[in-house]
């Protein structure tokens, strides 16, 4: 998921995450048969290089099974420079947020799509203004959230939330369910203005990114060198739409942490679409790109790394002000647990 924000509330932008090849032991039970936000607006080699399997054609279908269980780790970094009306050099902010969700599979869809249960985990971030503290929260070891952000008390309730996704055959998620009561939650409480922003943070577009596949994987099995387009649209509330053109290209198989992986590089364009104003920010203008890598395994249906490098130049009205930010962002996704389905 994605991020931007106004002096002390960062919004993110989920774009399909891929991984630094870092070496990551994950807890997974052999019975298991090898067979893939915040929320804010503001959720990346090994040292001989990957080594690529020669193989005809490999089918990209999420390969999940009833009662099977994995946790995701999303962690997001990001550098901006905030351009004020008057003020004498821009704002430098820094956020680092990290969040865990558990992927379960419920039960196989008659069509022949699946369930898949999605709880929050824990949450953890930090914004600095220069080398100021102004937002700060734990889920593993704070009570409360601490700053003077409206939207901080979001994070507390965010963990143990859960909604369910409906997917099709392929594994593209066709249907959210249970967000809009966990929505009102959320927003239960907040100041009247601050309550559009959560629906930037957490609605339907963005979690369904969450299922743990990248989007629109190709029907048919692929050989290496096959790519494939993906336009994605995140409406985001008040805020605007953020708009993903990019291309994918699959470039072989790769052994990564005991699975046979699928390496999947992207690249594109980010953009948007003007929001309605109505809230204490919106966008007037998004331009970027991205890049990055994953690496996915089909026989669990997930990926178990991910990076992806965004640069963006954002153009906002703030609280009526015309405000302006460049933006560095890298978004990591681990796969850190697995749990295989009872026999």
């Amino acid at each position: 998921m994605k991020t931007m924000s106004d002096s002390t509330t960062s919004i993110s932008v989920a774009v399909p995450a891929q991984p630094e090849p870092r070496p990551l032991t994950v807890p997974c039970r052999r019975s298991l048969r090898p067979p893939p936000l915040l929320l804010t607006l503001g959720l990346l080699l090994a040292a001989a290089g990957p080594a690529f399997a020669a193989e005809d054609t490999v089918d990209l279908k999420p390969q999940w099974k009833v009662g099977q269980r994995m946790v995701q780790q999303y962690k997001t970094t990001q550098k901006q420079k905030i351009g004020m009306p008057n003020a004498a050099a821009p704002m430098q902010q820094q956020t680092e947020q990290t969040q865990e969700v558990a992927v379960s599979v419920v039960k196989q869809r008659p069509e022949g799509g699946h369930e898949l249960s999605v709880e929050f985990l824990s949450m953890k971030v930090e914004t600095k203004m220069g080398e100021t503290v102004v937002l700060k929260y734990d889920s593993k070891t704070d009570k409360a959230a601490t700053g003077d952000n409206p939207l901080s008390g979001i994070f507390q309730k965010l963990v143990g939330a859960k909604f369910t996704l409906l997917t099709t055959p392929q594994g593209e998620v066709e249907k959210v369910e249970g967000l809009e009561k966990m929505l009102e939650s959320l927003a239960a409480g907040l100041p009247e203005m601050f309550a559009g922003m959560v629906q930037s943070m957490v609605n339907s577009d963005a979690v369904k990114q969450m299922s743990g596949v990248p989007p629109n994987l190709p029907k048919e099995p692929v050989a290496v060198g096959h790519e494939w387009p993906v336009k994605t649209e995140v409406a985001m509330g008040p805020l605007g739409t953020m708009i993903l053109d990019l291309r994918y290209k699959y470039t072989g198989l790769e052994r990564k942490r005991d699975y046979s992986c699928a390496v999947l590089d992207h690249k594109g364009f980010i953009t948007s679409k003007q929001g309605s104003g109505t809230g204490p920010v919106s966008f007037s203008g998004v331009n970027g790109t991205t890049s990055g890598r994953s690496w996915y395994v089909p026989s669990l249906g997930a990926v178990i790394d991910s990076f992806a490098d965004q640069k963006l130049k954002l153009k906002m009205k703030a609280m009526g002000q015309d405000v302006s930010m460049d933006m560095d962002q890298r978004v990591l996704t681990k796969l850190t647990e697995v749990t295989a389905p009872a026999e």
